[in-house]
């Protein structure tokens, strides 16, 4: 049969074959019903808007090994949308691809509502336009053994792999990118907030570390923890001979108790002289019927094996105090006195605690 278009056939034609019969839609769009399906010859195109490389056709290739359905998307949009019926006249939006796209579409006529399949030349991609990408599986989602999940595959971007199998025995590996060489850990409500990269500040660490943030937003309160360092930077404004003030405080229900320890640094400027101590002390509290008894290691700098380092002349001397007023809380609290006037000094602590309850910041 020769090739016949449809758009050259007129209402009430004669059949082109026993089962296609030409007929007309409303309007000028025309189609084919087709009954019966006879079948194409092997590399027969059934073409779609035209027969060049700009429009798309489709035949049972016998080129590929093996045989196969091929599918060849027109260069005009190297794309294929799959909606819903009675939603064909609503535009979609999609412009020219780079390279042969699948796009499937909700229910609803949305230029936004699609999921993408394509191959860059270097990388899979799936894509959506709007929302996020959920994966169902039945018993989960499964990654084969050294194969990585990621940003892109560059030494600069981190990967996780599930497992990899070069370690003695098979493990999950994370494998941090040179680009932070860090997984930092903050709130979805930071996710548009720069924190930094921790010790590093806006470079990256010089070994892999991970970075947990406080709920603050801030570049300077954050725990790194590094295979040769813990670094913590809990940064707290104190007043100079303000009185004592609260760093942390742990909560606990009756018959609980916990202890541990606090690291410290405390430092007091004027913009010209310094005096930076730093200490540590143990603590230990009981809590009884909502009353908290506590008992701590050191009361002040002279008992606390406190270093300092001073401009001459300049001092720093504080009192350490359990606060237990509260009904089943632990708070513990630093009054500060230098003889420099200052309006910059602070805290920077790291708490190692056993116990119930959560050491919150203060």
């Amino acid at each position: 049969m020769a090739d016949t278009k449809i758009s050259d056939l007129t209402d009430g034609a004669p059949a082109l074959a026993a089962d296609i019969i030409p007929v007309a839609r409303t309007g000028t769009n025309r189609r084919l019903t087709v009954e019966n399906v006879r079948t194409l010859a092997a590399d027969d195109l059934l073409s779609f808007g035209g027969t060049t490389s700009a429009f798309a056709n489709e035949r049972w290739s016998t080129v590929q090994t093996v045989d196969t359905l091929l599918v060849a998307l027109g260069t005009t949009s190297r794309a294929m949308v799959l909606c819903e019926a009675g939603d064909e006249s609503f535009d979609f939006a999609h412009g020219q691809q780079t390279h042969p796209t699948l796009f499937v579409h909700s229910a609803a006529q949305s230029t936004t509502q699609w999921v993408s399949l394509a191959h860059t030349g270097g990388a899979g991609v799936v894509g959506v336009g709007t929302g996020y990408l959920q994966l169902n599986g039945a018993s989960g989602v499964g990654i084969p053994s050294n194969q990585w999940f990621g940003d892109d595959n560059t030494a600069a971007y981190a990967r996780f792999y599930f497992p990899l199998t070069t370690p003695t025995p098979d493990s999950a590996v994370l494998l941090l990118g040179a680009s932070s060489n860090a997984l930092n850990i903050y709130e979805v409500a930071d996710g548009g907030s720069d924190m930094n990269n921790g010790p590093g500040g806006t470079a990256a660490l010089d070994s892999p570390g991970l970075i947990v943030h406080s709920k603050n937003a801030s570049t300077t309160q954050y725990t790194a923890l590094q295979a040769n360092a813990i670094t913590s930077r809990r940064s707290k404004t104190l007043t100079e001979a303000g009185g004592a003030e609260n760093v942390f405080q742990i909560t606990t229900v009756t018959t609980q108790s916990g202890g541990g320890e606090i690291d410290y640094k405390i430092h007091v400027t004027d913009g010209t002289d310094y005096a930076v101590r730093a200490g540590k002390l143990r603590f230990v509290f009981l809590n009884i019927g909502g009353t908290v008894t506590a008992t701590i290691s050191a009361a002040d700098e002279t008992v606390d094996d406190s270093v300092l380092i001073a401009t001459a002349g300049e001092t720093l001397t504080y009192q350490i105090t359990a606060d237990v007023a509260t009904a089943n809380v632990f708070k513990l609290a630093f009054n500060i006195d230098s003889n420099i006037a200052s309006n910059a000094a602070h805290i920077d602590y790291l708490v190692t605690y056993n116990g119930p309850g959560e050491v919150v910041l203060l």
